[in-house]
């Protein structure tokens, strides 16, 4: 019985070294990345720039679109290559929640909603 059970840790133990390595396409959003933003396809900001920091799977996000000095953040999380945040613009008084997906070290991209409103738009970031 010690010797089976013995033999079911090491099997155990070997199958969840082999699972941890498998890899699965994981980047690091961390930093700063280049981003542009268009609202309801008219309306496009140009020139920003996106901080993330945290970790790779949650933290805050705060963006700057130059030569405003105004400063939006919100809270960000990633699973599985999905990254979702939201903005918060406090003298705007707007409100973006985004969902994409990264692509690489280099790019993501993905869709947004503006409140008030609910205007759709779309968002990219490169560095």
């Amino acid at each position: 019985m010690k010797k089976s059970f013995i033999w079911i840790c090491l099997l155990l133990f070997a199958f969840l070294t082999l699972y941890s390595s498998c890899s699965t396409d994981s980047f690091s959003i961390l930093g700063n990345w280049d981003i542009t933003m268009i609202y309801a396809e008219t309306t496009v900001y140009t020139g920003g720039t996106i901080t993330f920091a945290g970790s790779d799977t949650s933290g805050i996000v705060y963006v700057n679109f130059p030569p405003d000095t105004e400063i939006g953040s919100g809270p960000y999380t990633v699973s599985d290559n999905t990254v979702e945040f939201t903005v918060t613009w406090p003298e705007a008084e707007w409100i973006d929640t985004c969902t994409g997906t990264i692509v690489d070290d280099n790019n993501m991209n993905g869709t947004l909603v503006e409140n008030p409103g609910n205007t759709p738009g779309t968002w990219s970031c490169t560095r």
